[in-house]
């Protein structure tokens, strides 16, 4: 047994002499960023090495470090192995993440499930629906609060509302803590299967502190005393509700891949450990399937979808692309496996949407153009970034419709010497420079093919659905992009790379963070509670992995001139 000292942290933990540093790490609870919970696929779990002797570094994990930090001693977690007692620094991951809030919301009446009546003896009753929760002394009216949170794979975005008003009072956003234990959420069901029990309790620890901290927060920020918070409401994918409820997510990741619940669940706030008032009610809204989660069906309900007399596309991109077609007055939606490249995982100098991160890209004839959030010196590229940078090298041949980079010698009929540098070869390996700094971010091929799997993907899965309902891209009215990711996707983007045919360019709107919107209306309403339960009953799920014509479908969509 081995002692690790974590300098920074001020902390000692045992590693046995078989075990990695990360995974010393992970069963002792400390942060660090754990893409791919050490399995050494995703190069983030970055330490310093203080003192004490580690294994000798192998080339697996050498491509993932840069000479800058190679000299500077950082080794990956993952792959780094005491070989006696040593001492380290974790190194940050950049938290100053752009996480929007932002979600449309339509008008509608507002008949909250929370509400007080002031008695003749001058005390408030406190009711939901037609539940007394509590006796309350005085007039204590106009103390009603409740909160609305969107529960996301990466982000976690929260409201204070004031159920009298409707009015929202502040927000809170956060990176989900539970990234610690998987970058997606088969990476998160497959923790909890291999630590039992004890994993299923980690996960919903992870996410009920994390709640309880945005909402000492938003307290504090707003001066108010949680004793007036009554309700939360909880809109998220199905695995994200399991978690939180602390049930095992393991039947979803196995055929024939079924949720415990895909209806909405009712509980006591105090039973989850959740700090609103003791007798508060925790509302998870309904989801459709197992990879059609209540984020999916907030959203529609949010965006007025079943309103619109007309045919309508709805796509949240993220790690999973979910695609709800509604035509000919039914509603189908699919999950297509976009995979994480979107989340910056699985690309060489991927990073998520954070101070540094390249978010769009513009190619000209002899000046590459770039935009940093943060307005600052680049150190990767975020998903959004990816798909430009994509994009613009397609239109400007850099790669073929094939996805492979074109060689330098392509250019030299144009005498485009900028163009020609802009390529890097490395004997029989092609990577295209974004910078002309000493330690230069680039593109890969391997990462281009990410791209194309998340493109054809997403493209087959939309022409699937097309398929079943009977109809063509030129059918479709409009075009709904909703959630984190896609408020950061320029149509431009979308059709440039493919992940939208060009015949729907107009027709796109972007409705932002639809799933906290829908969770507001919840909060706000028990109508839209009772409308959003029949919407997911009502909606058609169509099994990808079912229709014999999907995977020619994906093959075909892989090039980028489809």
């Amino acid at each position: 047994m081995y002692k690790i000292t974590i300098k920074s942290l001020n902390k000692i933990v045992l590693c046995e002499k078989s075990q990695s540093v990360a995974q010393a790490l992970i069963n002792n609870d400390i942060s660090i960023n754990f893409n791919c919970m050490g399995r050494g696929t995703c190069g983030k779990c970055k330490i310093k090495h203080v003192s004490g002797k580690l294994n000798i570094m192998n080339a697996e994990e050498r491509k993932f470090l840069s000479n800058h930090d190679i000299e500077n001693k950082i080794r990956l977690a993952c792959y780094t192995f005491p070989q006696e007692n040593i001492e380290i620094d974790i190194v940050p991951a950049n938290e100053d993440y752009s996480i929007s809030s932002y979600g449309f919301i339509p008008k509608f009446k507002a008949n909250p499930s929370i509400y007080k009546v002031l008695n003749e003896s001058a005390n408030t009753y406190v009711y939901y629906e037609d539940e007394l929760l509590s006796k309350e002394s005085g007039n204590t009216l106009d103390k009603l609060y409740g909160i609305a949170v969107d529960i996301g794979t990466t982000t976690v975005v929260m409201s204070l509302i004031d159920i009298n008003t409707s009015k929202e009072l502040a927000t809170e956003v956060s990176i989900n803590t539970q990234i610690d234990y998987g970058q997606d959420i088969i990476s998160r069901i497959s923790y909890a299967d291999e630590n039992g029990n004890e994993g299923i309790v980690k996960l919903k620890k992870s996410i009920v502190n994390l709640l309880n901290e945005m909402i000492q927060s938003l307290c504090t920020q707003t001066n108010t005393d949680r004793q007036n918070i009554y309700e939360l409401d909880v809109s998220a994918n199905t695995v994200m509700l399991h978690m939180l409820l602390g049930v095992s997510a393991s039947s979803i990741s196995k055929a024939p891949y079924e949720p415990v619940f895909t209806s909405s669940q009712l509980v006591a706030a105090s039973e989850l450990g959740i700090n609103i008032n003791e007798n508060g009610k925790v509302y998870c809204l309904p989801s459709i399937s197992s990879f059609i989660g209540a984020d999916i069906v907030s959203g529609l309900y949010a965006s007025n979808v079943c309103d619109f007399d007309k045919n309508i596309l709805y796509m949240d991109i993220g790690t999973n692309g979910e695609i709800v077609l509604k035509a000919n007055d039914k509603i189908y939606s699919c999950s297509c496996a976009a995979g994480p490249a979107l989340e910056g995982m699985n690309i060489s100098f991927g990073m998520k949407a954070g101070k540094g991160a390249i978010e769009k890209i513009k190619i000209g004839d002899n000046k590459l153009e770039l935009s940093v959030i943060g307005q600052t010196e680049p150190i990767g590229l975020c998903g959004s970034g990816i798909i430009s940078t994509i994009s613009q090298m397609l239109k400007n041949r850099l790669i073929k419709s094939d996805g492979s980079i074109q060689s330098p010698q392509y250019f030299d009929e144009d005498n485009n010497s900028f163009k020609k540098s802009i390529i890097i070869e490395d004997g029989r390996k092609k990577y295209l420079r974004l910078n002309f700094t000493q330690n230069p971010i680039t593109i890969s091929q391997k990462d281009i093919r990410q791209v194309q799997l998340v493109k054809g993907a997403i493209l087959a899965g939309i022409y699937t659905l097309l398929q079943v309902a009977d109809i063509k891209f030129n059918h479709i009215d409009k075009v709904l992009i909703a959630g984190q990711f896609g408020l950061h996707l320029s149509v431009e983007s979308l059709i440039g790379c493919g992940i939208l045919p060009i015949e729907l360019s107009d027709k796109v709107t972007y409705v932002g963070n639809t799933s906290k919107s829908g969770a507001c209306m919840s909060l706000l309403s028990r109508d839209t509670k009772s409308r959003m339960n029949s919407m997911a009953l009502n909606i058609e799920y169509v099994d990808l992995s079912k229709i014999d014509s999907y995977q020619k479908l994906f093959v075909k969509c892989l090039n980028f001139d489809i």
